[in-house]
């Protein structure tokens, strides 16, 4: 029941947070984890934690392998290692 309630106060807080400026950050991350909240029953705490552990990193991992994918196929032209960090980068 606690968690429900949570999850409506940050889609609420959320919305709030659209209505005022929809240009930051919180304006998409608080909806998304008041429905995570909702969904799956967690408290927003655990939740944060998980996306910011595992998402954040694969994340970053995916645009790093992109940029040097495209670094490689601009700088060496084609070529499979070119090729291989492009699609890793996008996978």
């Amino acid at each position: 029941m606690v968690t429900l309630l949570i999850g409506a106060g940050l889609i609420i807080l959320g919305i709030v947070v659209i209505a005022h400026d929809r240009r930051t950050l919180l304006s998409g991350l608080l909806p998304f984890l008041g429905l995570l909240t909702w969904l799956t029953g967690l408290t927003p705490v655990w939740l944060a934690s998980t996306l910011f552990v595992i998402v954040l990193p694969l994340g970053i991992l995916g645009e790093v392998l992109t940029h040097d994918g495209y670094w490689l196929l601009s700088r060496y032209g084609t070529s499979a290692k070119g090729y291989f960090f492009l699609v890793g980068g996008f996978w």
